[in-house]
């Protein structure tokens, strides 16, 4: 039956088109943090000689990348500021960590 098909006038045969690779923007993952996912401690803890870049908050359309820090998790600017870090339970999730 479908042999038939390329024969049938109202068929329109087109060869396969290859599609480009996706953009390495589309490998990105978003995530949502909750309050219990973030160490909301972690600037106090700083050091007054660090505290400058430490209390640097991170603003609307800051580009922030997750970063493994000693024994945490941190949101690190495109600067190389970390601006916080997270909870010591917070395990990202596998499609983040390469």
């Amino acid at each position: 039956m479908l042999e038939a098909l390329p024969e049938v006038p109202g068929v329109l045969y087109r060869a396969p088109t290859a599609l480009p690779q996706p953009a390495p923007e589309l490998a990105r993952h978003y995530a949502r943090l909750t309050l219990r996912d973030v160490d909301l401690g972690y600037a106090g803890r700083r050091a007054p000689i660090m505290s400058a870049s430490s209390h640097r908050s991170a603003e609307p359309r800051d580009v922030l990348v997750l970063q493994q820090e000693r024994e945490h998790w941190a949101l690190v600017d495109g600067k190389g500021n970390t601006v916080g870090w997270l909870a010591r339970a917070y395990a990202p999730p596998a499609a983040c960590v390469a």
